[in-house]
């Protein structure tokens, strides 16, 4: 048997060092699209520029028993100014809002005004409820136009002393919003804010919050809130009852536009093509090379 030549030994070894070689290749673009991806993972999303460190956090810190300052003046449908101390006088369900939002503000709301026929208390007589707008821009006229529209939705007679709209000036709209522990963030797009009902005894005591227990887009009263729990949580008031304060999670309503988010989508879009193509291009090459081996070993 005649030994192989050197040209064949030399052929083989050739091969051997090009089939490395593309082994390390493939491995080096490998790792590029890997870094390509962690660097995608690391882009922060819009709920993290949200919570950005330095930005002020929001929340309720529950002030179960604590009393709600009755000199603080806020503003009624007509512009008239008025203390609290003169408006709540009897059990109250406060709500902290503001006029503008198009998030959960209107449907909240909403999720009210189904529940109050419901209560089988008397409006105006067992309970009174008191929306404020924690915006100072808010204006008496604003109050005014969701006053005609939320007594509508309610579909039944109610007393428009029972259902207050009120506004005010930054310095007693903090103060209200501290007394009841109540933290919002302004936004470039409108504000960052928690959602709850806060119940309030005759004498302005915080009783309780009530969390939105159920929440879900695309149908008609997105938020609800159960009557039962509602006309209790009166009753109690009426009482001076305070209840423990809540352990579940508020909902929380965050701006349509969160700051930055269009620099987010165009982040995603960057990376997001780069590494389509980059894995359209590491095909071809695979394609393209892994034919010269074959054909360097057919000859």
């Amino acid at each position: 048997m005649k030994p192989r030549s050197s040209s064949w030994d030399h052929t083989s070894t050739e091969i051997k060092t090009r089939a490395a070689g593309l082994f390390r290749m493939r491995l080096d673009f490998f790792c590029l699209i890997c870094l390509t991806l962690a660097a995608f993972c690391l882009v922060p999303l819009p709920g993290a520029w949200a919570h950005a460190p330095g930005s002020q956090p929001i929340g309720i810190d529950a002030r179960i028993g604590e009393t709600i300052p009755g000199d603080i003046v806020l503003l009624d449908e007509q512009g008239r100014a008025e203390a609290l101390g003169a408006i709540i006088r009897k059990p109250t369900i406060l709500v902290l809002i503001y006029y503008t939002c198009d998030r959960l503000c209107p449907q909240m709301l909403a999720g009210l005004a189904a529940a109050l026929p419901q209560l089988g208390l008397t409006p105006d007589k067992d309970y009174q409820v008191i929306t404020v707008s924690f915006d100072e821009t808010d204006t008496p006229a604003k109050a005014r136009h969701l006053k005609r529209n939320y007594l509508k939705a309610i579909e039944q007679p109610f007393p428009a002393g029972a259902w207050r709209f009120l506004t005010g000036e930054r310095k007693n709209i903090q103060a209200l919003c501290a007394a009841a522990g109540f933290t919002v963030r302004k936004e470039t797009h409108g504000f960052a804010h928690p959602t709850a009902l806060i119940i309030l005894s005759p004498d302005r005591r915080i009783t309780r919050y009530i969390h939105v227990s159920k929440f879900s887009y695309g149908v008609a009263y997105p938020i609800t809130f159960p009557a039962a729990s509602l006309s209790r949580a009166l009753t109690e008031a009426s009482r001076g009852e305070a209840s423990a304060a809540p352990k579940s999670w508020f909902l929380y309503c965050f701006p349509h536009e969160p700051e930055k988010q269009q620099r987010f989508f165009r982040i995603l879009m960057m990376v997001g093509g780069g590494t389509i193509i980059g894995l359209a291009l590491f095909f071809v090459y695979l394609s393209l090379s892994g034919r010269k081996p074959r054909e360097g070993k057919r000859s």
